[in-house]
C-alpha cells in the first residue's frame, strides 16, 4: 500500500467524485470514496 497520494492523484480523485462539477463535494462521500479507492481500512 502506498503511504501517500501525490497531489495529482488526489485532484483526480476529487474531480472524479465531483459529479455536477460544481467544485463542491460532500465530505462523507469523499471520505468513503477515498477509503475505498486507496484500500485504506482504518
Amino acid at each position: 500500500m502506498k503511504e501517500y497520494l501525490n497531489p495529482d492523484e488526489l485532484f483526480g480523485m476529487v474531480h472524479k467524485m465531483d459529479k455536477d462539477k460544481s467544485g463542491r463535494i460532500n465530505y462523507n462521500e469523499f471520505l468513503n470514496f477515498f477509503l475505498t479507492n486507496t484500500g485504506f481500512d482504518g
